[in-house]
């Protein structure tokens, strides 16, 4: 299997809940790509999440993908540390987007690491797409 590293970050905007952008970053063999997704209302956790789902989404045939992130629920509930009782509903979908893939989490300080900051970058205009969506 392909090793992927993927640097994750939710955001809402203004509230939380709130309109939410992710930000991902994904790296194989030295290839670098950068995606956002626009995800509408939700909140901080529920963005992380849908961040990831979204990156798993992006990999063409199964990987062991090493998800990247600052956000300590989403790493401990994705290592099996912590229960998934928050957001159940959004692990379950989870777990679906997982199917094939061998997928680990890692945890970094918040502005440590580059390709993390552009994931937070990314997840921060996409929250405000989420807005002007709604707007529209």
């Amino acid at each position: 299997m392909k090793a992927v590293s993927m640097y994750v970050n939710g955001h809402t905007l203004h509230t939380n809940p709130g309109y939410a952008g992710g930000g991902v970053v994904l790296v194989y063999e030295g290839l670098i790509r950068d995606e956002m997704v626009a995800i509408g209302k939700a909140t901080h956790h529920q963005a992380e999440l849908k961040a990831v789902m979204f990156g798993l989404s992006l990999l063409k045939q199964p990987c062991v993908v090493t998800v990247f992130s600052c956000n300590q629920w989403l790493v401990n509930c994705g290592s099996g540390k912590w229960s998934r009782n928050t957001h159940a509903d959004v692990w379950e979908l989870y777990d679906k987007a997982v199917a094939g893939h061998k997928v680990l989490f890692e945890w970094i300080k918040k502005g440590s690491h580059e390709l993390l900051d552009r994931a937070c970058a990314s997840a921060n205009e996409a929250a405000n797409v989420s807005e002007l969506n709604a707007i529209e």
